[in-house]
């Protein structure tokens, strides 16, 4: 941690610690608190041999990161190994459990909530040391998936604070890639994306630290649009020289732009895409409508109706102002005032 410049104070604030290089550590202090061992199991701090049923701990040896839900509450670990061992997994995390389940919690969600709301955006980085190096420099609006891509289910808890989403992954052919990939999670949810660029090899850790804070705000001030980079993506691993190469950018671009089934973006990157290609714009609208041809048509999801509604009645409701958007956002982040509004408020 002293290596990688994280404070003492980010070490108490995401209470990060370390599980000894033993195999019964974690087994033995559940026996001593009178923990019940198959809890534990389940829990996934402990592991069950299945030839000879030996109990031994899940995580050894490892810098651990605890894992917590959107209240603060700790409900899994993940654990980077300390030794040089090329063998050994670099992270282990706690299996999915009843109270865990990856693509659905984001980490430091609980410490970024009210960051993301007073910015208007969530920057999303790949990795725990990423987050904390951000929240540690004053850029508290940061979270990070665990150890997968972004899921429609993150999406889905992201628009309840914003509706802006800025990718901040390492600047190298494998971060540009995981942009990409965490995309296909943010679409269907309305929620709008642009990608900050690390200069590779940095990460935004080694970034931060070499850099300073105000750099990297710099970088995430000049993220450009989602469809922006993919354009920039698909031009550099194609060669668009040669046929095959501008038919996989104009492919690729796209088959991306139609699942967002927003007529303008379309068109927008229809004409970018063909100055970038040196083509006729006409030209380039007809490739972009065979890919809606193709396409799968995007899935709607219907929401169900409020307690209370006449069944039939669809009649719309007026829409909320931004005050009373912003009053139920800090209701509903406030356990007291939740409580208080669950107690005395009628949801019909």
């Amino acid at each position: 941690l002293v290596r990688r410049g994280v404070s003492p104070d980010a070490v108490k604030e995401f209470r990060l610690g370390a599980a000894p290089e033993a195999w019964d550590d974690t087994v033995n202090w559940a026996k001593g608190q009178g923990f019940d061992h198959a809890l534990c199991e389940q829990a996934g701090l402990i592991v069950r041999k299945e030839e000879t049923g030996r109990l031994y701990d899940r995580f050894r040896g490892r810098l651990m990161f605890p894992i917590c839900d959107e209240q603060g509450r700790v409900i899994a670990f993940s654990g980077r190994i300390l030794s040089g061992d090329e063998k050994t997994a670099k992270y282990v995390n706690s299996p999915e459990t009843p109270l865990f389940t990856k693509g659905r919690v984001l980490f430091a969600l609980d410490k970024a909530k009210r960051a993301i709301l007073d910015a208007g955006h969530v920057v999303i980085c790949e990795g725990q040391l990423d987050t904390i190096a951000c929240h540690s420099a004053g850029i508290r609006n940061v979270v990070a998936p665990q150890g997968t891509a972004l899921t429609p289910e993150h999406a889905r808890i992201l628009k309840r604070y914003v509706d802006e989403v800025v990718l901040c992954f390492d600047g190298d052919k494998a971060g540009r890639a995981a942009s990409i990939r965490s995309f296909d999670g943010l679409l269907g949810s309305g929620l709008a994306a642009r990608v900050a660029t690390i200069p590779p090899p940095d990460d935004p850790d080694s970034f931060i630290r070499q850099q300073g804070a105000e750099s990297f705000r710099g970088v995430l001030a000049s993220a450009e649009g989602y469809f922006d980079f993919l354009l920039k993506h698909l031009a550099l691993e194609n060669d668009s020289a040669t046929d095959r190469g501008r038919m996989a950018i104009v492919r690729g671009l796209a088959e991306a732009v139609q699942k967002t089934g927003n007529a303008v973006l379309v068109d927008t990157y229809a004409q970018k895409a063909a100055q970038r290609l040196g083509v006729k714009v006409d030209a380039m609208r007809a490739e972009f409508r065979k890919a809606a041809r193709s396409a799968p048509a995007p899935t709607v999801e219907e929401s169900e109706p409020l307690p209370g509604d006449p069944e039939g009645d669809d009649t719309p409701l007026p829409p909320p102002t931004a005050l009373e958007l912003w009053l139920l956002k800090y209701v509903l982040l406030t356990p007291e005032l939740s409580h208080f509004a669950a107690e005395h408020l009628d949801p019909r």
